[in-house]
């Protein structure tokens, strides 16, 4: 209401001066008639008349042009985040401005489309916000790239352009280069390379890299779990995002790490449940409690 109040005012207000301007302008324009409503004003003539209300209409007529640019810059203030709120991003999708009502066709039908795509784990988030998604919960750019091209959502595709044109994305900095004296069995443990599964228990590597794993990823939702699939040059198969993104095997513990490799949780087999438990660690950053078990 209140948003509807303020929006209401201003247009009017903006309404009311360009009338304002656009009879000043005729007024200068007819300097006779113009002359005759300043006759009070001592020694007015028709051409001094005619520069008071040009002036005057001029300077309405800069005043809303100023007030139009930046309402104009404001429109585009969201896409100098990185992240959005899945409500701002279904309402920029569908062509509305941000600051529109999420609860309202066709932006309603786009905010459970996108809560629906992270209850699956097809769109991943930074923030859920709650113990379900909700207007709150944080998509970063590259995942809501990520899911538009899975899913091939030409709003969505748009929306990531749009957002891309008016914020482009910044280029990791360069890897350093580094000499390694490491063995070659250290090396194999490198992303990109084939990982070595010996520090595991016995019976966990045979089964590691077949299909059938599953990451419970929000313990607090029944839904929130996906299949991840571990392939043997360190990343992700099936389940992969920008928070699940690659794996490695570190001091006999299982560590998933982040498309950034910012470590996204660790965990420990247990053998007598065929699970890999959460350790909790605080240099993780992703939701505690999590758990990776067969089906």
């Amino acid at each position: 209401m209140e948003f509807a109040r303020i929006f209401t005012t201003s247009f009017l207000a903006r309404s009311l001066a360009a009338v304002v301007a656009a009879i000043l302008a005729a007024l200068g324009y007819y300097k006779d008639l113009g002359a005759y409503l300043l006759a009070w004003v001592p020694n007015i003539t028709p051409e001094l008349a005619r520069i008071v209300f040009w002036g005057i209409s001029g300077t309405l007529i800069l005043l809303l042009l100023v007030f139009w640019l930046r309402s104009r810059r404001h429109q585009f203030l969201w896409a100098e985040r990185d992240q959005l709120e899945l409500s701002a991003i279904a309402c920029l999708s569908v062509g509305k401005t941000i600051d529109q009502r999420y609860d309202e066709e066709p932006q309603l039908s786009r905010h459970r489309l996108l809560k629906d795509a992270i209850r699956s784990g097809k769109l991943a988030y930074m923030e859920l916000g709650g113990d379900k998604p909700n207007v709150h919960t944080i998509v970063s750019r590259d995942q809501l790239r990520s899911y538009a091209k899975s899913t091939n959502n030409a709003d969505l595709l748009a929306l990531v352009a749009k957002w891309e044109k008016f914020n482009p994305p910044r280029e990791p900095p360069p890897e350093p280069k580094t000499t390694s004296t490491k063995s070659s069995a250290a090396d194999a443990d490198a992303f990109g390379k084939p990982t070595v599964t010996q520090y595991l228990p016995k019976e966990a590597p045979a089964k590691l890299l077949l299909r059938g794993w599953w990451l419970h990823y929000n313990p607090a939702n029944p839904k929130g779990k996906k299949e991840l699939e571990f392939l043997a040059d360190g990343t992700f198969g099936e389940g992969r995002n920008d928070n699940e993104f690659k794996w490695q095997l570190k001091d006999g513990l299982l560590e998933i790490h982040r498309k950034s490799n910012l470590l996204q949780n660790r965990f420990r087999y247990d053998p007598s449940s065929e699970r890999f438990l959460c350790t909790n660690d605080p240099d993780a950053d992703g939701y505690k409690d999590q758990f990776i078990y067969r089906t």
